[in-house]
């Protein structure tokens, strides 16, 4: 349903390539882009550079009557498997899915294959942090969550970055103050944990760190919404997956113009047309299973 072939590819990028800012994306590839298909990135879809947050017009290829466009690929690095969906017409189709208690407030759990399966999503995969451990009528979503409009949770912390696209069509991500979520008048938000890529430049400046899974949303500089997973496995000697700078380099690499990191390790799994596609490890030891999870963000067909 509205898929275009799956493809392979090889990254060749290493360890090496931390010193290396510009990889892949950035600025440049943006102006390429921009001089070749008039898919620009200009002042009027972004906001002053101090700001915590960028807002990016959402690419329409074909309006809201077309299909979503997946294009789905593999691709392999770090000896391990990731896999990127890229929707060249998001606009209306993005939606943020959460576990419903009785008032209409997040709480409890669901895994994203069944979620998109009820919803109909064609692309599904895990979303925010949250609460693990809790009964099933407990309060379990951290941070800003809406959805279709309506205002599920506001964390008055502001602890949580997020990822949402607004009511009038623009993809905005980054940290939110009560005012913004007002001004910006989302029709979905979830939360995410941190900038892996802004403006075509690699986010993470430090090496090292936790290997595991992970999950990563953000838009290419035409404003084309992608989602990557990579698998991993964190109780294995070493641990499989990715650091958070790997995770960072690798989504440059592959065209993300801003990318948020969402919740990974044994949460992370990615589901087309209600089937898993990549390898989830849910109690994270190699054994495939998946995990329930709260938010989940859906790409209707």
């Amino acid at each position: 349903r509205h898929i275009q072939p799956w493809s392979t590819t090889s990254s060749t990028m290493g360890a090496s390539d931390a010193s290396r800012p510009g990889l892949a994306v950035g600025m440049a590839a943006a102006a390429v882009l921009c001089a070749a298909t008039q898919l620009c990135v200009t002042d009027a879809m972004a906001v002053a550079a101090d700001t915590p947050y960028e807002v990016q017009p959402a690419a329409q290829g074909g309006g809201a009557s077309a299909p979503a466009g997946l294009l789905f690929t593999k691709h392999q690095n770090y000896s391990t498997n990731g896999f990127l969906a890229n929707f060249s017409n998001p606009r209306d189709h993005f939606r943020v899915l959460y576990p419903h208690l009785s008032d209409d407030s997040c709480g409890g759990y669901q895994q994203p294959s069944k979620a998109a399966a009820k919803a109909g999503c064609l692309f599904a995969c895990n979303g925010s942090p949250f609460k693990m451990g809790q009964p099933p009528t407990g309060k379990t979503c951290l941070g800003d969550v809406i959805s279709d409009g309506h205002v599920v949770e506001e964390d008055p912390t502001r602890h949580y970055p997020g990822f949402g696209i607004t009511k009038s069509g623009n993809f905005a991500m980054g940290s939110f103050s009560e005012d913004d979520l007002k001004k910006l008048d989302f029709e979905q938000l979830l939360s995410c944990f941190n900038w892996l890529v802004r403006r075509g430049t690699m986010a993470v400046p430090s090496a090292g760190g936790e290997v595991a899974p992970r999950t990563v949303i953000g838009t290419d500089a035409a404003g084309r919404l992608m989602v990557f997973v990579a698998d991993g496995i964190e109780r294995s000697t070493p641990p499989k997956g990715l650091t958070m700078q790997q995770t960072a380099l690798w989504a440059q690499s592959l065209g993300f113009y801003n990318a948020m990191n969402l919740d990974g390790g044994g949460s992370t799994v990615a589901v087309i047309n209600g089937t898993i596609v990549d390898h989830p490890t849910c109690i994270d030891t190699p054994l495939k299973c998946e995990r329930p999870v709260t938010t989940v963000p859906c790409v209707m067909p």
